[in-house]
């Protein structure tokens, strides 16, 4: 059972994000716009439906207490606030955002140099790190710092913002990488930046 706000708050988050995901692929079967009354009233009950527990919405007594957005996290985690921010502006129709390349390239380095030693490969733990080191701290307001500085707003705030929420402890997770990045986020700039590459090398020729 859901007892505190700070473990319904990841639900509320994922529920948003996959009403948005829902809305983004259906987007095509909605072409008038007499339609978009029943587009937002069909998104709202989709998202209260995702938050409601399964005992609560079916009959005959079922085990299943908890929301049914609860099992799509349990095999999913917790989005970093850095994905709810990008899939917000992405998913959320709002104007066409443009990310920095540099940035994407940053997150797809992260994820490949901090998930496999996080995971043991070596004897360094970077996710340590995350439970209040310093010199961490630093160098992730420093990196946000530069982005701002470079005129590079979007990413800047959504780094700011990142550390605002793990500042608040908005998550249940003590760790700022978990506000910072995630394995979903770390995945798509990987192929995001492979897709750079592959555009820039086939531009040349």
């Amino acid at each position: 059972m859901i007892t505190s706000l700070r473990e319904f708050i990841p639900l509320i988050e994922l529920a948003l994000i996959s009403t948005l995901l829902i809305s983004y692929l259906s987007k095509g079967l909605y072409k008038s716009q007499s339609t978009s009354s029943i587009r937002l009233i069909t998104l709202l009950a989709v998202f209260i439906f995702l938050l409601l527990p399964l005992d609560a919405i079916f009959t005959g007594n079922l085990p299943w207490k908890l929301p049914l957005i609860a099992y799509v996290r349990a095999a999913t985690g917790d989005l970093s606030i850095s994905t709810l921010l990008l899939c917000l502006l992405g998913l959320g129709h709002f104007k066409k955002i443009q990310i920095n390349t540099n940035f994407v390239f940053l997150i797809g380095i992260c994820a490949l140099v901090f998930y496999p030693l996080a995971l043991g490969v070596s004897m360094i733990d970077p996710y340590a790190w995350g439970y209040g080191s310093i010199i961490f701290i630093s160098s992730v307001t420093l990196i946000a710092g530069l982005f701002i500085w470079r005129h590079s707003l979007l990413e800047g705030v959504v780094i700011s913002i990142a550390m605002i929420a793990w500042s608040f402890q908005w998550h249940e997770s003590t760790n700022l990488w978990d506000y910072l990045i995630d394995p979903f986020l770390g995945v798509w700039a990987i192929i995001y930046s492979i897709r750079i590459f592959i555009r820039s090398k086939s531009s040349i020729y």
